[in-house]
Protein backbone atom coordinates (compact mmCIF):
# COMPACT_ATOMS: atom_id res chain seq x y z
CA UNK A 1 0.00 0.00 0.00
CA UNK A 2 3.03 2.64 1.31
CA UNK A 3 4.23 2.13 -2.57
CA UNK A 4 1.69 2.59 -4.97
CA UNK A 5 1.84 5.17 -7.26
CA UNK A 6 5.08 6.04 -5.50
CA UNK A 7 7.92 3.30 -6.31
CA UNK A 8 7.72 0.23 -8.64
CA UNK A 9 8.10 -3.09 -7.16
CA UNK A 10 10.01 -6.31 -7.50
CA UNK A 11 8.28 -9.19 -5.51
CA UNK A 12 10.51 -12.20 -5.73
CA UNK A 13 8.37 -15.16 -5.15
CA UNK A 14 11.03 -17.43 -2.57
CA UNK A 15 11.55 -20.01 -0.41
CA UNK A 16 10.41 -23.52 0.14
CA UNK A 17 6.28 -22.31 0.17
CA UNK A 18 7.30 -20.55 -3.28
CA UNK A 19 4.13 -22.44 -5.10
CA UNK A 20 1.26 -21.72 -7.41
CA UNK A 21 -0.96 -20.97 -4.25
CA UNK A 22 1.63 -18.32 -3.26
CA UNK A 23 1.97 -16.89 -7.55
CA UNK A 24 -2.28 -17.03 -6.86
CA UNK A 25 -2.70 -15.40 -3.84
CA UNK A 26 -0.01 -12.50 -4.35
CA UNK A 27 -1.62 -11.83 -8.13
CA UNK A 28 -5.00 -11.34 -6.04
CA UNK A 29 -3.31 -8.78 -3.67
CA UNK A 30 -1.50 -6.74 -6.68
CA UNK A 31 -4.69 -6.88 -8.08
CA UNK A 32 -7.09 -5.45 -5.55
CA UNK A 33 -4.58 -2.84 -4.78
CA UNK A 34 -4.42 -2.13 -9.09
CA UNK A 35 -0.60 -2.43 -9.07
CA UNK A 36 -0.43 -4.89 -12.15
CA UNK A 37 1.82 -2.11 -14.03
CA UNK A 38 3.85 -1.11 -11.27
CA UNK A 39 4.58 -4.86 -10.35
CA UNK A 40 7.47 -7.77 -11.44
CA UNK A 41 7.19 -11.08 -9.75
CA UNK A 42 10.35 -12.96 -9.31
CA UNK A 43 11.73 -15.98 -8.55
CA UNK A 44 14.34 -18.68 -9.25
CA UNK A 45 12.30 -21.39 -9.72
CA UNK A 46 11.70 -21.27 -13.52
CA UNK A 47 8.54 -23.34 -13.30
CA UNK A 48 6.74 -20.13 -11.36
CA UNK A 49 8.01 -17.94 -14.40
CA UNK A 50 6.05 -20.25 -16.53
CA UNK A 51 3.14 -20.34 -14.42
CA UNK A 52 2.68 -16.79 -14.16
CA UNK A 53 3.17 -16.53 -17.98
CA UNK A 54 0.35 -18.52 -18.81
CA UNK A 55 -1.90 -17.33 -15.77
CA UNK A 56 -1.51 -13.99 -15.79
CA UNK A 57 -0.08 -12.67 -18.83
CA UNK A 58 -0.53 -8.76 -17.91
CA UNK A 59 1.57 -9.71 -15.29
CA UNK A 60 5.64 -8.91 -15.78
CA UNK A 61 8.23 -11.41 -14.53
CA UNK A 62 11.37 -11.82 -13.94
CA UNK A 63 13.72 -14.96 -13.74
CA UNK A 64 16.32 -14.59 -11.45
CA UNK A 65 19.15 -17.09 -12.67
CA UNK A 66 22.87 -17.96 -11.79
CA UNK A 67 23.92 -19.47 -14.84
CA UNK A 68 22.42 -20.44 -18.11
CA UNK A 69 23.47 -22.48 -21.16
CA UNK A 70 21.47 -22.11 -24.65
CA UNK A 71 19.49 -18.89 -26.13
CA UNK A 72 18.47 -16.23 -23.56
CA UNK A 73 16.02 -15.13 -25.83
CA UNK A 74 14.61 -18.25 -25.15
CA UNK A 75 13.80 -17.59 -21.94
CA UNK A 76 10.30 -16.42 -20.38
CA UNK A 77 10.65 -13.57 -18.55
CA UNK A 78 10.17 -9.91 -19.16
CA UNK A 79 13.38 -9.24 -17.08
CA UNK A 80 16.36 -11.40 -17.13
CA UNK A 81 18.00 -10.72 -13.60
CA UNK A 82 21.79 -12.57 -13.73
CA UNK A 83 24.17 -13.15 -10.71
CA UNK A 84 26.97 -10.87 -11.28
CA UNK A 85 29.54 -13.18 -12.60
CA UNK A 86 26.79 -13.98 -15.29
CA UNK A 87 26.76 -10.42 -16.30
CA UNK A 88 29.25 -9.62 -18.69
CA UNK A 89 28.42 -7.12 -21.25
CA UNK A 90 27.41 -9.50 -23.79
CA UNK A 91 25.07 -11.71 -22.10
CA UNK A 92 23.83 -7.64 -20.81
CA UNK A 93 23.50 -7.25 -24.79
CA UNK A 94 21.84 -10.68 -25.28
CA UNK A 95 19.06 -10.18 -23.22
CA UNK A 96 18.21 -6.94 -24.05
CA UNK A 97 18.62 -7.96 -28.10
CA UNK A 98 15.79 -10.16 -27.17
CA UNK A 99 13.28 -7.42 -25.78
CA UNK A 100 13.70 -8.10 -22.15
CA UNK A 101 15.27 -6.32 -19.43
CA UNK A 102 18.71 -7.03 -18.10
CA UNK A 103 18.99 -6.74 -14.26
CA UNK A 104 22.13 -7.98 -12.13
CA UNK A 105 22.18 -9.30 -8.91
CA UNK A 106 23.32 -9.15 -5.89
CA UNK A 107 25.57 -5.86 -6.74
CA UNK A 108 26.82 -5.08 -2.66
CA UNK A 109 30.24 -4.95 -3.08
CA UNK A 110 32.21 -1.34 -4.20
CA UNK A 111 33.80 -2.91 -7.07
CA UNK A 112 30.21 -4.73 -7.94
CA UNK A 113 28.49 -1.51 -8.05
CA UNK A 114 31.18 1.00 -9.72
CA UNK A 115 31.22 -2.03 -12.98
CA UNK A 116 27.32 -2.05 -12.72
CA UNK A 117 26.52 1.23 -12.47
CA UNK A 118 29.15 1.81 -15.36
CA UNK A 119 27.59 -0.95 -17.46
CA UNK A 120 24.52 -1.12 -20.15
CA UNK A 121 22.46 -3.06 -17.50
CA UNK A 122 18.90 -1.75 -16.78
CA UNK A 123 19.29 -1.84 -13.03
CA UNK A 124 20.58 -3.44 -10.08
CA UNK A 125 19.32 -5.36 -7.35
CA UNK A 126 21.58 -4.36 -4.21
CA UNK A 127 21.38 -4.67 -0.28
CA UNK A 128 23.10 -1.26 0.31
CA UNK A 129 20.62 0.98 -2.19
CA UNK A 130 22.37 4.07 -0.69
CA UNK A 131 25.63 2.93 -1.97
CA UNK A 132 24.85 2.71 -5.37
CA UNK A 133 22.82 5.71 -5.11
CA UNK A 134 26.16 7.66 -4.31
CA UNK A 135 27.97 5.94 -6.55
CA UNK A 136 25.64 6.83 -9.11
CA UNK A 137 25.86 10.69 -7.95
CA UNK A 138 29.86 10.29 -7.76
CA UNK A 139 30.11 8.94 -11.51
CA UNK A 140 27.52 11.97 -12.91
CA UNK A 141 30.37 14.21 -11.59
CA UNK A 142 32.83 12.62 -14.07
CA UNK A 143 34.30 13.39 -17.45
CA UNK A 144 32.93 11.34 -19.75
CA UNK A 145 36.64 10.07 -20.69
CA UNK A 146 36.80 9.33 -17.13
CA UNK A 147 34.23 6.83 -16.92
CA UNK A 148 35.01 5.31 -20.53
CA UNK A 149 38.46 4.46 -19.24
CA UNK A 150 36.56 2.91 -16.15
CA UNK A 151 34.57 0.52 -18.70
CA UNK A 152 37.65 -0.17 -20.29
CA UNK A 153 39.53 -1.17 -17.14
CA UNK A 154 36.90 -3.19 -16.18
CA UNK A 155 36.39 -5.01 -19.00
Amino acid sequence: DTAKGRINLLVELKGETADKQMVDDVVKMIKARDMVKETVLLSLDYSLIQYITKAYPEMKTGYLYYFTTGNLKDLEGDYLIMEEREATPEKIEEVQAAGKKAIVWTVNTEESINTFIHSQADGVITDYVKDVQKAVETSKKRSDLEVLLDNLLIF
